[in-house]
């Protein structure tokens, strides 16, 4: 809603390509966004269908009529489609039609460890991110997928997170059923709480990875997925679900030419975040407790009492640092740094390095969403969460004049104001219980809004 109000969406006729080059024509714009978003994929080195050669398994019911059903039932009532433009509602609405159909061909699909090559295809659209709008860098890409291959990968899904569910590192809260990035931050707060109880501090180091979901690896996280307590026949299908897919890019009714995607775990699918955190889970099982991720948001920490502390630290950052190099997963140098939690007088300030470089340091982070400073006193996370609060009410009030019901009004304000005001408070508002009261304008402004759309 915010979003196509703004025009956010909006890609303008006229775009710069990577060589600063003018672009007018749709068909030249989405063979360059094409060109650029191919780059953002590596070239592997071996081919995993490769890898494992064995007799083909007898049809099994892997996957039930009723697995279908649950599936499609829960699917979104949209005209979103992929390339073979059967949009969701309609898979939905037929479900009982088609769940029996679908099973037998699921289930030949794993038992012959084939995936659909025609569902393999995924079509892209270019989000703008940030900065000027007609530069083509500025984007990122969405895709959409069949959904039929959707419906498929989520009840492959619930099998494989049954076999494998009890092997995740309990420092990893990405994508996983009762973990969140608030009770990432939560185990994260109650570590610094702990130490300023004992009056020392804590050092923490924040890694960010190029790419990360674009760049995994095919080979090693199928050599991942056999240690993984998968059995065979799905690592043979999941090996034939990764290798030969493709992309194309469009906008405004054309379309670029296919690219293929060579690296990465499928964007837009219901199995992606799944192999990203078994592919990452090693790492984190080998941090340690003073280790959290979420997906590859990953941040290192330990309590800074002696010299012997920090360079305990220092060891772990390079063990992530050689994790990273053999698994073909970038650091990006610039963007890691380091931040000192403390409320003495004095902090020690130890120097952190990846490659020889110096991590820079910082006395405020956003980590998941929230604000966090050297004190962790979260004064700068409320003031920045009530001034944006107070802008999409703003917003919204000028562009929902005509509404008179004030059950829309208040969904609007608990759906795009109160959430806002109110995620992660877990996490920041216990540490000061009454800093929060006196900022509560979002609140007073919606009570005038209501009474005026009465009137």
């Amino acid at each position: 809603f915010v979003q196509s109000r703004r025009g956010v969406s909006r890609i303008p006729s006229v775009m710069i390509g990577v060589d600063n080059e003018k672009l007018d024509d749709p068909a030249r714009i989405v063979n360059a966004f094409a060109s650029y978003f191919a780059n953002s994929f590596a070239v592997d080195s071996a081919d995993p269908d490769k890898l494992h050669k064995g007799d083909k398994i007898f049809l099994s019911e892997w996957i039930t009529v009723e697995d279908v059903l649950t599936v499609c039932g829960k699917l979104p009532t949209t005209f979103i489609s992929g390339e073979d433009s059967i949009p969701s509602f309609l898979v939905r609405d037929c479900q009982y039609c088609l769940a029996q159909p679908l099973a037998r061909i699921f289930n030949l699909s794993i038992s012959s460890h084939v995936f659909p090559t025609r569902w393999k295809t995924a079509q892209v659209l270019p989000i703008f991110k940030k900065g000027d709008k007609s530069v083509i860098q500025n984007y990122r890409p969405i895709s959409i997928l069949s959904n039929f291959a959707k419906v498929l990968e989520s009840c492959v899904y619930n099998i494989l997170f049954g076999q494998c569910k009890d092997y995740f590192s309990s420092n990893q809260h990405g994508f996983l059923q009762g973990r969140l990035t608030v009770t990432n931050l939560t185990c994260f707060t109650e570590f610094i709480m702990d130490a300023f109880g004992s009056v020392s501090q804590v050092d923490v180091i924040y890694t960010d990875f190029s790419k990360a979901f674009d760049n995994v690896c095919h080979r090693l996280l199928i050599n991942k997925l056999k240690n993984f307590n998968l059995s065979k026949t799905f690592v043979l299908w999941l090996s034939s679900y990764l290798t030969d897919r493709r992309q194309c890019v469009c906008y405004k009714n054309f379309k670029s030419d296919y690219y293929k995607v060579s690296s990465g775990v499928p964007q837009g699918s219901n199995l992606g975040p799944l192999l990203f955190i078994i592919f990452c889970n090693d790492i984190l099982s080998s941090l340690g407790d003073c280790a959290l991720g979420y997906a590859d948001d990953i941040k290192i920490f330990n309590k800074i009492e002696t010299l012997s502390d920090a360079r305990d630290l220092q060891y772990k950052l390079n063990l992530l640092v050689n994790w990273s190099l053999s698994n073909k997963l970038n650091l990006n140098v610039d963007k890691c740094s380091v931040m000192s939690f403390s409320r003495k007088q004095v902090t020690q300030l130890h120097n952190y390095v990846i490659n020889n470089c110096s991590l820079k340091r910082c006395v405020m982070i956003k980590d998941l969403g929230v604000t966090f400073d050297s004190k962790l006193n979260f004064n700068t996370h409320i003031t920045t969460i009530c001034s944006e609060a107070l802008k999409l009410l703003g917003f919204i009030f000028r562009n929902s004049r005509e509404l008179k019901s004030e059950d829309a009004l208040k969904t609007l304000y608990n759906t795009l104001v109160r959430t806002k005001l109110e995620y992660a408070s877990v996490v920041w508002s216990p540490i000061y219980s009454t800093i929060f009261t006196p900022r509560c304008i979002p609140r007073e402004r919606c009570r005038l809004w209501l009474s005026a759309s009465r009137g």
